[in-house]
């Protein structure tokens, strides 16, 4: 996932993505080398591994959880339950180190690499009971 916003984001930065059956957490922009990731099929167990998985990763980036300067936070589309526990850690770790939160979609990321190449895009995600998410880029 890729974290857009007009504003340059601060780093080292904490990624957290809960919108779907995976549960995605990175420390990004730490010295060359050090970024980490952990990425597992956790569907009933988001809440319970979430933290876990936050820790894991920042001794993996050999990153005190004090020196994070960001949080960025998958929004969607996705399981409503899952989107709310990573916009709630989100939300308590930004809060507790007095640090920016920034939302990204996921549908953006996903875009991303095919930004300017003269094509318009339309992404389909599967959701329950027969149902899909879907957004449409244009070629800009």
């Amino acid at each position: 996932m890729t974290c857009r916003t007009s504003k340059n984001i601060p780093l080292p930065t904490l990624v957290l993505d809960t919108a779907g059956p995976v549960l995605s957490v990175a420390v990004i922009g730490v010295a060359e080398g050090m970024n980490a990731s952990f990425k597992e099929h956790v569907w009933r167990d988001m809440a319970e591994q979430l933290h876990p998985a936050v820790g894991q990763v920042l001794e993996e980036a050999k990153t005190p959880f004090t020196e994070l300067k960001s949080i960025c936070v998958n929004v969607g589309p996705g399981s409503f339950t899952s989107v709310r526990i990573g916009l709630a850690a989100a939300k308590a770790y930004g809060f507790a180190l007095a640090i920016p939160v920034y939302g990204a979609s996921g549908f953006e990321a996903v875009a991303q690499p095919f930004v300017g190449k003269g094509k318009n895009i339309g992404i389909w995600l599967e959701a329950t009971a027969g149902e899909v998410y879907y957004q449409y880029f244009d070629q800009e």
